[in-house]
Formats: structure tokens, C-alpha cells, sequence
């Protein structure tokens, strides 16, 4: 649906492609398109532009230093505001001659710029936000260059109406958030940005100082503007509005709501190293402590750091689920391991339980216990509420009473820890870069794990796919109590040194999916100590996305 001040679609494209800094179409080309004498025409001088290739000689140190920046920059944000204040107060006491109206405006500007307004949903200060503004305008920016300059040069574009300087920010045409939701608000800013304001959303609930806004401070820590390579302040001020238009814009409709808290500028440097390609260069870093400069807030979501990849391999296919434990309970896995079926499609019709004898030596299973000890026996803890990026807390359970330690790189590097992994690889079939690391448990009497399933339902969505097989290694004798029980199966396995159980946490014809029927519980230790180690196998490539904090 078309309306007022609808500009010329096809020039008006162009012209915005220019004016944010586009290289693909050149002058000629873009002339070629524009056919309309009202056409404007960009003054690739008028504005800033990006000429820095530089580069930061070792990113690894901004890191260790970015808390103590982050305060640092604060304290001298809160200095600057102060003394842009104290300014404003001699500009008044030299202007004291002036009429009373002129004061009472210069009052209540200067309010404006020290007072959070947190009455009102909408409330803005209008003025320009770079001293070049004037000087932009004078060369016709304002129309050249709209989605820089109504951004940026408010006050210099007139477009500062008496109803946005009393407080309040609305749409004045009911259709606004129709054409908002079709893109009107980059595709025509001359209009949408002055008459539909509140659905473009560039109402900010927040006033902040001149000096802060044009620091960038609305989007984290406020930008240095000085620096040693001869970049200028309106290169790095271009990157600070484009950073601005995109978390206004951007972030809310394609990412979600949450994340913008997460999304800041974490360095002071930020917009500085962006203009010179470090966004392209250093994307590891950048992408994640420089998002809004980098117009990368995905990267802060799991979803938006750890694609899934459709070609990576599967430890299961339908059917493979049967076939494996089909051949472990044949020989000679059948002798070697003193195997017993005690579930399976064929004998109860129920999901696969084998139990396993000597899978682990006595000094292997003592080695582990050690290593536990080693590494430190901590709470158990379960899968918690989903976090802004997808990622999932941890908490403390009162259905879940063991303590537990992982058995990591460095425990995992152990020589029998080793001989006890590639066991494990070799029963099951499955690559040992598809498990999780050894959980390693203590339980001592009376502590127990209530009735729960192995599988994690948002492990579908990440890398590594879901669990769909447990080994649970049993190492040591326990005197009473500690059995792993089947609710739904009635099935109870005893603890014995060196023994395993294994089921499944999967269907067999549709290995993605969780079988409902495996559900389980440790039961309460009677008397002693229940030592035991959990084996959990994934679909995919576990210790990949684990050391890339893709779960």
C-alpha cells in the first residue's frame, strides 16, 4: 500500500545503497538507474567515509582487560556529561540578557540532557548529533542522504516537531505499523521516520547527554572518538549510527526480544576497529564483544554461532539401533561380557536393557573413582530455563541428591581412562567423539536421582543431536540399595564392580526421537557408597561443539 511522500522506489533504492557506503554499483551505474530529474543525487564527500585498513596488533589482551575498560569508560562518560553541563550553565549566565522565553528554552534543554526520562514510554531529545551536521545539511544531505542524516542530524533536517519536543512520540497515520512491518522504514525514511515514528521505533524510552548518544553509550560502552591512527571521529560516528539504526531495527524483528541486553559494545574501541575490517578479519572476537558495530547480534545466539551442518554423519539410521544390540547379544560379545537380555522387541516387546559383566577391570574402575575424587565431587545438577541466546542454565534439583564430577581433557588424558574410552567406543560401535565426557558419581546412603530420561529435547536443534544410548558403569560393590530401577519396565538393576547397563534413550525406527518407555531411576543407597560413571552417546560430534560452547 502506497502513501504520502512515497519517493521514486527504484531511484531511492540506489541513492540509500550509495549513501551507506555500497561498493557494488558505481556512479555510472546508479545514474543509469535514476532516470527522474527529482532524483537526488549523493555527495560522496558530504558524509563519513571508511579509509582505515589498520589493524589491532593482539586482540587476546582486550579481553583481559575489557571489565576494568568497561568501568573505566563509565566513570569518564559520567566526567564528560558533567562537564557538557557545566558549559551549558556559563552559555546561560553570558546570555542572561536574553528574553525570558529564550532562558526558559536553554533550561529546559539543558534538563533534558541530564534527566532519564522514566515517566513516559516514548519520551526523545531532538538535536543533531555531530557538529558536522549543519555543515551536511547546507550541502542537501538531508535529502541525499536521509537515513544517515534523520538519524543524525535531527535538528539541522527540521524534522524535530513541537510534539516531539513536549515528550511524546506517536504514528500520525493508523497505517503506519502496516507499512513498518513492509519495510517502509528503510525503504522510504524521509516520510516514515518523521510521521510514523513510534512503529519505526526510534522512540527511545531513555534520554541520554549529546555527548553519550554520539559516543554511541545507547548501544555500550561509549565509543572513543580520538584515535592514534588518523581515523577520524565521523568515520567511527557513521559506524555508531549504523549500529543504532541496526539494534533499533534489526535486532527486535529478526533476532527476538531478550537478546538486546546481551548485544553491546563490550570495548571502547569497538566502532574504531570496525571501520578499519576487523569485523571481517577478527570476526571471532568482533562478531561476539563488538556486535552492535558489527551488526552481529546472531552471533550471540547458539543458533545463530553453530549452524547445523545437514551433512554431518549419524551414529544411528533407522534401524541400526536393533542391529547393535542384536550383535552385542550374540557371540562373541555374548560370552565375553556374561551378557543378559533383560528387555528387548523380541523377548517383552519393550525397549532394549542388557546388563554386562567385567567391562571395566578393578583397577580401571579405581582409577576413575580416584580421578572423581581428583576433579571434585560437586552437587548433581539438571537442565534449566532457556537463556536469551538459547543456551540453557543449570539448577540444583531436590528430585536429584548425588554429587557428580566430569571427567574432562585433562582426566580423560589418563592412560586408563583412555583404555576404559576406546572399550567403550569399540561395545557400542559409536565414534568416541560422539560422548559426552565421563560423569562421574558418587552416591552415599540415602541420596538417590528420582524418575527421569536421558534424552534432552533441545539437543534436536544443536550440533552434537540428541542422546541415544546410555552405558552406565557400575564401580564398586554397594551393600544395600542403589539399583538403577525401570519404572515402566519393572526391571532393577543391582550395583557390582565392573558391570554395565545399557539401553537406549531412542526409537529404533526413528533414532531422532525419544523413547518414552526408558525412564529410570537411582534408587536410594541402603548402606556404603555407590560409585558409577555415565556414558551418554550422541547422534553427532559431541567434544566438537562442546569446546566451541555450541550446546
Amino acid at each position: 500500500m502506497m502513501h504520502p511522500s512515497r519517493v521514486l522506489t527504484i531511484c531511492f533504492v540506489v541513492v540509500a545503497c550509495c549513501s551507506w557506503g555500497v561498493q557494488s554499483i558505481d556512479e555510472s551505474e546508479a545514474t543509469s538507474f535514476c532516470t527522474n530529474t527529482d532524483c537526488p543525487q549523493h555527495n560522496d564527500d558530504a558524509h563519513p567515509t571508511i579509509t582505515s585498513n589498520a589493524a589491532p596488533d593482539n586482540i587476546e589482551r582486550f579481553e583481559n582487560d575489557l571489565e576494568a575498560r568497561i568501568v573505566e569508560d563509565d566513570e569518564e562518560d559520567d566526567e564528560d556529561d558533567d562537564g557538557d553541563d557545566e558549559e551549558e550553565e556559563e552559555d546561560d549566565d553570558e546570555e542572561e540578557d536574553d528574553d525570558d522565553e529564550d532562558d526558559d528554552e536553554d533550561d529546559d534543554d539543558e534538563d533534558e540532557e541530564e534527566e532519564v526520562g522514566d515517566e513516559e514510554p516514548f519520551v526523545e531529545t531532538c538535536f543533531d548529533e555531530d557538529d558536522m551536521c549543519k555543515e551536511w545539511g547546507e550541502s542537501g544531505e538531508c535529502t541525499t542522504n536521509p537515513k544517515f542524516m534523520h538519524q543524525t542530524c535531527r535538528v539541522t533536517c527540521d524534522i524535530c516537531e513541537p510534539e516531539l519536543r513536549d515528550g511524546s512520540c506517536f504514528d500520525e497515520d493508523d497505517r503506519c505499523g502496516e507499512w513498518a512491518g513492509e519495510g517502509e522504514c528503510m525503504a522510504n525514511p524521509n516520510y516514515m521516520l518523521t510521521s510514523c515514528r513510534k512503529a519505526c521505533q526510534i522512540c527511545s524510552s531513555k534520554r541520554l547527554g549529546r555527548s553519550s548518544l554520539r559516543r554511541g553509550a545507547d548501544v555500550g560502552v561509549p565509543q572513543r572518538l580520538d584515535v592514534p591512527d588518523g581515523t577520524t571521529a565521523q568515520d567511527i560516528e557513521y559506524i555508531i549510527a549504523k549500529s543504532r539504526n541496526y539494534m533499533r531495527k534489526v535486532v527486535p524483528k529478526v533476532i527476538g526480544d531478550g537478546i538486546e541486553d546481551k548485544c553491546k559494545n563490550h570495548d571502547d574501541r569497538c566502532s574504531w576497529w570496525a571501520v578499519q575490517g576487523e569485523c571481517q578479519s577478527n570476526p571471532k572476537y568482533m562478531r561476539l564483544h563488538c556486535a552492535p558495530a558489527c551488526n552481529s547480534c546472531e552471533s550471540l545466539t547458539v543458533e545463530g554461532r553453530c549452524p547445523l551442518d545437514p551433512d554431518a554423519p549419524h551414529a544411528w539410521r533407522p534401524g541400526d539401533l536393533d542391529a547393535m544390540f542384536q550383535l552385542l547379544t550374540s557371540e562373541p560379545y555374548k560370552s565375553e561380557f556374561s551378557m543378559e537380555i533383560l528387555s528387548s522387541p523380541e523377548t517383552t516387546d519393550g525397549p532394549w536393557v542388557i546388563t554386562m559383566e567385567n567391562v571395566v577391570s578393578a583397577d580401571e574402575a579405581e582409577r576413575l573413582i580416584a580421578l572423581g575424587g581428583g576433579e571434585g565431587y560437586e552437587r548433581s545438577e539438571d537442565v534449566g530455563r532457556k537463556k536469551a541466546d538459547g543456551t540453557y542454565d543449570s539448577i540444583v534439583s531436590t528430585g536429584r541428591t548425588s554429587t557428580n564430577a566430569w571427567c574432562g581433557e585433562e582426566c580423560s588424558s589418563d592412560e586408563k581412562a583412555q583404555a576404559v574410552l576406546r572399550k567403550l567406543s569399540n561395545i557400542t560401535g559409536i565414534p568416541k567423539e560422539n560422548s559426552e565426557h565421563l560423569q562421574l558419581l558418587r552416591y552415599e546412603e540415602g541420596q538417590f536421582y528420582r524418575v527421569h530420561h536421558d534424552y534432552i529435547s533441545h539437543h534436536q536443534k544443536r550440533q552434537c543431536g540428541p542422546r541415544i544410548l546410555t552405558l552406565y558403569l557400575y564401580l564398586n560393590d554397594v551393600e544395600a540399595g542403589g539399583g538403577t530401577n525401570f519404572d515402566k519396565l519393572n526391571i532393577t538393576v543391582t550395583p557390582k564392580r565392573g558391570r554395565a547397563v545399557l539401553w537406549p534413550s531412542v526409537m529404533n525406527d526413528a533414532p531422532g526421537l525419544e523413547d518414552p518407555r526408558t525412564t529410570h531411576q537411582a534408587l536410594p543407597v541402603e548402606k556404603g557408597i555407590k560409585y558409577g560413571a555415565n556414558a551418554w552417546f550422541h547422534m553427532h560430534d559431541f567434544k566438537t561443539p562442546y569446546a566451541t560452547h555450541c550446546l
